[in-house]
């Protein structure tokens, strides 16, 4: 439909009316001007109408198939919680599972306790060894009237204090590391397992492969929340690029994030 020309009636400035439209405001004196359609051209500008609608629809229904092939051709979300994750090439009395230390739904604040080490075990047996010491030296003083129990009480406690100051430091300096970046001693939170799925580019075949990593020994510090991963084992075998351009070794090259 061409474009038509007319002259506004109260100022005589030609005025361009827009296909399909009878009537146009002038631009100068701010007067609306109207002519009367044809039952042609109201035809023509119904047709025009229509077509732009159904051009409408088809390129929103071919938005939403493109959106829906994505949606399937993309790779498995990460889990967002903790797993537990079997590995048979480690062994299940050095690192338990995540519900046997914090739990079945795997949060160690949702239990409040921690599996005993066996360094805390060590110190209950040696603590139970001096106090029983210490009972039969106060059972020799109170019975036997002599000075022998009063050595052993003496002897039993000053021994005691110091192999109970010893063993404390050895369970809680194994237990706790140093935070890079405030200094501060933080909690060992270990068997904490935590997958993330990454697209990665193959080096040798340019391909991209969706490798899972599994991040094991997470520290939190207590201080500034700082979170680091430590002994990463990562699924594939291969030397491959990661998405920030840096090259990882997966065969055997633990790699801190």
């Amino acid at each position: 439909m061409e474009t038509k020309s007319l002259k506004c009636p109260n100022c005589g400035a030609y005025l361009s009316l827009p296909p399909g439209e009878n009537r146009v405001v002038c631009e100068y004196c701010g007067k609306e001007v109207h002519i009367s359609l044809s039952e042609a051209e109201r035809q023509d500008a119904a047709a025009a109408q229509n077509s732009d609608k159904n051009l409408a629809d088809a390129y929103n229904e071919l938005l939403a198939t493109l959106m829906k092939n994505n949606a399937a051709a993309a790779p498995a979300a990460a889990p967002t919680r903790c797993e537990d994750v079997d590995d048979d090439d480690e062994d299940d009395d050095e690192y338990p599972s995540a519900e046997d230390e914090y739990g079945e739904n795997g949060s160690a604040e949702s239990t409040g306790k921690k599996k005993k080490s066996k360094g805390m075990i060590f110190s209950i047996i040696i603590t139970l060894l001096f106090a029983s010491v210490f009972a039969a030296g106060l059972l020799l003083t109170l019975m036997m009237k002599t000075s022998v129990g009063d050595i052993i009480m003496l002897v039993n406690g000053v021994f005691g204090a110091i192999m109970g100051t010893i063993l404390y430091k050895i369970v809680d300096y194994r237990d706790r590391v140093i935070c890079p970046v405030c200094g501060r001693k933080r909690e060992h939170h270990r068997h904490w397992v935590k997958t993330v799925n990454r697209i990665v580019n193959d080096r040798s075949t340019g391909d991209q492969l969706v490798y899972t990593h599994y991040y094991k020994d997470t520290y939190v510090c207590p201080r500034c929340g700082e979170t680091k991963c430590v002994d990463v084992k990562k699924s594939g075998g291969k030397i491959y690029e990661d998405n920030n351009g840096r090259t990882h070794d997966t065969r055997n090259e633990p790699v801190e994030f």
